[in-house]
């Protein structure tokens, strides 16, 4: 599979980071594959250490999109 993310945002603090992107996958059984990608981080002992992690798909449903 290969990922290709874009639209990266990083908001980091002195011990607390997120990260949020759009990533497009490819390979997979079912197709190519787009969804939203937030990271959260915390500064542990020195290192950087995701402790949280969400994935979500955009709508297509026609009542949730902007006109």
């Amino acid at each position: 599979m290969t990922y290709a993310p874009t639209n990266l945002a990083i908001t980091a603090g002195q011990d607390v980071a997120f990260v949020t992107c759009e990533v497009h996958c490819d390979g997979t059984s079912a197709g190519p594959l787009d969804f939203r990608l937030t990271i959260g981080l915390e500064r542990q002992d020195g290192e950087w250490v995701i402790t949280h992690e969400h994935h979500s798909m955009p709508t297509t449903e026609e009542r949730f999109i902007e006109q």
